[in-house]
């Protein structure tokens, strides 16, 4: 068996300057569980409150923030997060903190002192996560995905506890990488995943994303990022995914 919840996330929509409000009224309708926001609403103590009262409002749980590591170009901005982390993140009652590279996911190519810069980095916050309780989970990039060494650097240098891998399937799958055969390699670290809804579909079959699941024996969360399909919207997509997982 596995335990999978689902959450919307607003962190694109928020990019768009949408009425986030709105949204998370929505998403609170259509049944979803959780909503994963932009770090920008946990670096700030007034944008914290305000997120803490949106969410009471609309009762829904704000169950992850995603963190761009690319917008953190010095030890001073690392320091003001981490001080934000351990101020609001814990107060606000999320689970995960999903530190991604980029927002270009696909284009990112990592030389040796990014890489080098990226993990000490991870480290520092991983490390203050794990002081509040709070699961640090990594979303590498495509090519990180696929080349595999950055990735296996991590599970050298971070038990499961401390680190879990994100992969965004949707993303990984349409590029050509096989995403779930690598999920099912890295077994149970994957503790989050996020899917897109396209016009073309999810990227990846969810009859064989439920039985990969099932195999890794995954507990965690799953986010619908993105709804790229303008005929469908966030309840119609969380209802397929329902019928397909059972839930």
């Amino acid at each position: 068996m596995y335990d999978i919840q689902w959450a919307a996330s607003t962190v694109f929509d928020e990019e768009q300057q949408l009425d986030i409000s709105s949204l998370m009224s929505s998403h609170a309708k259509a049944g979803f569980a959780g909503v994963e926001v932009s770090a920008s609403w946990i670096q700030e103590e007034e944008k914290s409150i305000e997120l803490r009262s949106l969410c009471y409002e609309h009762q829904i749980a704000p169950i992850s923030a995603l963190l761009y590591l690319d917008a953190i170009h010095s030890g001073w901005e690392s320091d003001r997060i981490e001080r934000g982390l351990v101020d609001n993140l814990d107060s606000l009652g999320a689970e995960y903190l999903v530190l991604s590279p980029s927002r270009e996911q696909s284009r990112i190519h990592a030389t040796e002192s990014i890489a080098g810069y990226r993990m000490a980095l991870l480290e520092s916050i991983a490390r203050k996560c794990s002081d509040i309780g709070l699961k640090a989970t990594y979303q590498p990039s495509l090519e990180e995905w696929i080349d595999r060494s950055f990735m296996i650097a991590l599970a050298e240098r971070f038990p499961e506890e401390d680190l879990g891998f994100a992969p965004d399937l949707s993303l990984f799958n349409q590029a050509g990488a096989d995403a779930l055969t690598l999920m099912r390699e890295w077994g149970p670290r994957c503790n989050y995943l996020s899917l897109s809804k396209r016009s073309t579909g999810w990227g990846v079959p969810l009859q064989e994303l439920s039985r990969t699941l099932e195999e890794i024996q995954f507990s965690g969360w799953g986010v619908i990022r993105k709804i790229e399909d303008p005929a469908r919207s966030y309840a119609e997509a969380l209802q397929e995914i329902r019928v397909v997982f059972k839930i």
